[in-house]
């Protein structure tokens, strides 16, 4: 399900070294889904074996994996997903509904929300 989350990096950069912790500013996308559409992502995914079986599994996942990034010092936006839209945007970007699929959207939905879709 890590294949959810989307990372945007913010990173000062040298052509010499990599950047320190410091100087990289991480932000993640994390997708987020109520019971309702977990339910429906299930139905609709190609890659339904991949997902965790039951929406209460998921968000024990999801709320781990928030935690260990936070812990790390990356910054970690939860965004919603709506299924049908996601279905939407994956018919119109002729996307299978998978995990490369939901990341893209997450993407696409923060890209929205900062004003750079």
């Amino acid at each position: 399900m890590f294949a959810d989350l989307f990372k945007e990096q913010d990173r000062v950069t040298s052509r010499r070294r990599r950047p320190s912790r410091r100087q990289r500013h991480d932000r993640l996308g994390l997708a987020w889904y109520t019971p309702e559409q977990w339910s429906r992502l299930r139905d609709l995914s190609t890659d339904k074996a991949r997902l965790e079986d039951t929406y209460e599994e998921w968000r024990s996942f999801a709320e781990k994996a928030e935690a260990d990034l936070l812990a790390e010092g990356v910054q970690v936006q939860r965004v919603p997903v709506d299924v049908d839209a996601l279905a939407t945007w994956c018919t119109q970007n002729r996307h299978p509904i998978d995990g490369e699929a939901r990341a893209e959207f997450v993407a696409h939905l923060m890209r929205e929300r900062a004003g750079n879709s």
